[in-house]
């Protein structure tokens, strides 16, 4: 009204200003015209003088009214979203090549969504100084989790996640140890932090909260766990020896309800306080007025009524909007009675509907999963579940590392969904967590028993291996592809690494890797593959082969572990033998690299390929 009012004052007076100039048209004597002249010049300098006035006064009102509106949130978009992949290492502390915090650069680094679980752990203050940092400050940009979070056993002093703002556990940590029972959605465990901010932290949705034996971290009586869990918190809330180290106590600033430390910023975030009854969604975004609601679809809170002013969405979010359903990707048409493709048709990947499933997830129907269903198949360069044509090749559903338990599960496995991973544990024992919450303990295995993995073909996830018990991997001598839909440490398909026993690979059908890295390192006696042209079994572009601390090539040569004479030397090999070459000098029959096909019963196929004669010949040119 005020814009209006001194606009509309500025015009009448332009307009009235114009209109007594009317009478300069009029016949006047000379000395009156002059006058008259004169009157309007000062009339014009004055018109000027008012407009410039007004304009300053709109000017400074306009800051004023923007001052006054409500605080602006910014959300950053699906479209803007980095999704990472997440691990599962739980409290194993698995060898690793690079140094703890360059590894988890290279895993964080602009990520604003991990798929998956967020481990932070056994981290010290050596690590961050060894990197010439003095904070995980390339973590900042993490905004959801879709996992759990577990912080354990670090000795660095302080820790922060600034943008943190849901963690929702889809997955939930489940410790070994008898005492703690529960399924964590946090788990801060046994760390030495004097401060633990995660200030924008909104809320867990499922699993509980464990806070145990960090005796420095003194401000978990100030915060309101209520607004992280909702009602019935205390269920789900475990606090234990947190305050050990702490002689007062924890204060928040003077503009703090609640809070993560003594910091102004470091204020938590309210929205569940006195929320009117028709807020159904228990959450509002206005403290002091209770009755602004959040809409329905949001999930930890919001600040705004519409769907698209969530900062979490309870089901699904697409283009910024809350949505209790993606568009599907087709539509049933009545006039053809025939399903047709919607132009607007997306697929449900975690909470986000997307207009392509990410490179490590397959289509199945409207949504990216993890594997297809029984009695569909994806083929090799398709990432769409199908109808197996016939019987479907045998596939095992492998989420645990190989132990006593599951390895009878891989005999006549052609194809494993899931990973392969040899550990140390598998040759030494150990516990399995089950679904229903308890452990099973297995025996430890022989190497031996790894030949029930002599079928496997193709791996979807990836393959690891670290134990000092094996001197081959020969068991895996069928294996042709790894697909590399997840990797390990969110970026490697082939992980070799600390098996000090290992002297030969034997992984001689291995031709794919279609997507992530391969590592071979740090296994001292391993020989033979200095020469292997890994950048031909390696699919995506931007992925690399990084071998190096194994056996010196010199080395193996003085000890006489070479590849045989039959081989491409330039080439490298798997193991001793014209069976394990990568590539054939002249000939190759099968397997065997051979000097010629001129042997009886032989012939030559194809160039530097030779095959065997029918059965009924004694020599041949041909297969019949």
């Amino acid at each position: 009204l005020l814009h209006l009012f001194i606009h509309f004052y500025s015009n009448s007076q332009h307009i009235s200003t114009l209109s007594d100039g009317k009478s300069a048209f009029t016949t006047l004597h000379p000395k009156r015209r002059r006058r008259r002249r004169r009157r309007r010049r000062r009339r014009s300098f004055d018109y000027k003088l008012h407009t410039s006035m007004v304009h300053f006064i709109i000017f400074h009102l306009n800051i004023l009214l923007v001052l006054s509106l409500p605080a602006v949130h910014c959300y950053r978009s699906t479209s803007s979203k980095k999704i990472c992949s997440g691990t599962e290492n739980g409290l194993n502390k698995l060898e690793v090549h690079e140094k703890k915090v360059e590894r988890l650069r290279m895993m964080y680094a602009n990520c604003t969504v991990v798929h998956g679980n967020l481990e932070i752990t056994y981290l010290t203050a050596d690590d961050l100084k060894d990197a010439g940092i003095s904070d995980l400050h390339f973590l900042n940009d993490i905004v959801e989790v879709t996992g759990y979070v577990l912080i354990a056993h670090n000795s660095i002093k302080n820790f922060s996640l600034p943008s943190l703002q849901i963690i929702w556990g889809d997955k939930k940590f489940r410790p070994t140890s008898d005492q703690m029972v529960s399924q964590f959605g946090l788990l801060v465990l046994n760390n030495a932090f004097s401060t633990f901010d995660l200030s924008n932290l909104r809320a867990i949705h499922d699993g509980s909260v464990g806070i145990q034996m960090n005796h420095r971290m003194c401000h978990w009586k100030t915060i309101d766990f209520r607004q992280l869990l909702g009602d019935n918190y205390e269920k789900r809330l475990i606090i234990r020896d947190s305050y050990g180290e702490c002689y007062t106590d924890a204060v928040c600033d003077s503009s703090c309800l609640h809070c993560w430390g003594s910091e102004k910023r470091q204020c938590q975030k309210i929205y569940r306080n006195n929320c009117a009854p028709q807020c159904s969604s228990g959450m509002c975004y206005d403290v002091e007025s209770p009755q602004f609601c959040c809409h329905p679809e949001c999930a930890a809170g919001c600040f705004g009524p519409s769907d698209s002013e969530c900062y979490g969405c309870s089901t699904m979010r697409d283009n910024g909007k809350c949505v209790d359903k993606c568009p599907t990707p087709e539509l049933y048409d009545p006039i053809t009675t025939q399903y047709v493709k919607n132009p607007d048709g997306k697929y449900a990947f975690n909470r986000d509907c997307v207009t392509t499933c990410p490179a490590h997830m397959v289509v199945y129907k409207d949504g990216c999963v993890s594997r297809c269903p029984e009695n569909f198949t994806a083929d090799e360069g398709d990432n769409v579940c199908r109808p197996c044509q016939g019987a479907c090749p045998k596939t095992c559903i492998i989420e645990q590392h190989v132990n006593s338990l599951n390895i009878k599960d891989f005999i006549g496995c052609t194809k494993v969904d899931g990973v392969i991973e040899i550990r140390k544990d598998t040759f030494i024992g150990g516990a399995l967590l089950q679904p229903n919450g308890t452990f099973i303990p297995y025996d430890p295995m022989t190497p031996a028993q790894l030949e029930a993995l002599s079928s496997v073909r193709q791996v979807t996830h990836y393959v690891l291996v670290q134990t000092e018990k094996l001197k081959s991997l020969n068991f895996l001598r069928n294996l042709q592809k790894i697909e590399g839909r997840k990797l390990f440490d969110s970026k490697y398909a082939l992980y070799i690494t600390h098996s000090f026993s290992l002297q030969q690979l034997g992984t001689i059908s291995l031709t794919s890797v279609l997507n992530g890295e391969i590592y071979i390192a740090s296994n001292f006696d391993l020989c033979y593959i200095h020469n292997i042209p890994w950048n031909k079994l390696i699919a995506s572009t931007h992925s690399v082969a990084k071998v190096r601390k194994n056996r010196e090539a010199d080395v193996c040569e003085a000890e006489g572990r070479t590849c045989d004479v039959s081989c491409d030397l330039s080439q490298g090999c798997w193991g001793p033998g014209s069976e394990m070459c990568f590539e054939c000098l002249h000939w190759r029959l099968g397997n065997v690299c051979v000097d010629d096909c001129s042997s009886d019963g032989e012939y030559q196929a194809s160039p530097k390929q030779c095959a065997l004669c029918h059965s009924e010949c004694i020599s041949c040119t041909g297969p019949v």
